[in-house]
């Protein structure tokens, strides 16, 4: 599918997927989460809305729901609990503001979330690997991406050495990231739950 998200790419993915999915997506991935857990607390809160529009037009009452009558603050302390419950990645406050269904497709969702952060975590943790000046290297690789002449230049090497030492740098610290996850995710059903095919 091409549009998807890189939360439900990932979680599509398996292991091996995954860490090509951290080394693409480098430069910017945690922006990208923090992007996403800023769209899910915008769809969260619309559904919210929605599950309280619906109770009160079923009774055709205003629905109090608890001991704060003013509706503006009601829905700005509801705001924050839903923002601290996407953050914390603990959806068990929200489940009485959200259909059960709904609330656990959104429960997987920060989950992810927060396993990407674990993950990306792990990845630069294996730049310690490498000696102390290549791990520098090699994280300025993969933040210029494929516009490697700017810093062939900046380490005075030809743009294939530096390909060539990347390579390598890129396969150490790829196969310890996907040692590390595989002993992470053994724990939820070890490769299993990560997909057999990425």
């Amino acid at each position: 599918m091409a549009n998807k998200d890189i939360v439900s790419e990932y979680a599509d993915a398996n292991i091996e997927a995954r860490v090509n999915i951290i080394i693409k997506y480098y430069p910017s991935f945690e922006e990208l989460l923090l992007g996403c857990e800023e769209c899910l607390n915008i769809v969260i809160r619309e559904e919210r809305d929605y599950k309280w529009q619906s109770a009160r037009d079923e009774l055709g009452v205003r629905v109090q729901t608890s001991k704060i009558s003013d509706p503006t603050a009601k829905t700005a302390i509801s705001n924050v609990t839903i923002e601290n419950a996407v953050k914390e990645c603990d959806l068990a406050e929200l489940e009485k503001e959200l259909d059960e269904e709904i609330a656990r497709e959104y429960a997987s969702e920060v989950k992810m979330i927060k396993d990407m952060k674990e993950d990306i975590g792990i990845f630069r943790k294996m730049f310690r690997y490498l000696p102390p000046d290549e791990a520098v290297s090699f994280e300025k690789y993969l933040v210029y991406g494929r516009k490697t002449e700017k810093l062939a230049e900046e380490l005075s090497m030809s743009p294939e050495a530096l390909r060539m030492k990347m390579s390598e740098f890129k396969k150490t610290v790829f196969a310890q990231t996907v040692n590390y996850l595989e002993r992470k995710y053994q724990f939820r059903g070890g490769r299993k739950e990560c997909r057999t095919k990425g």
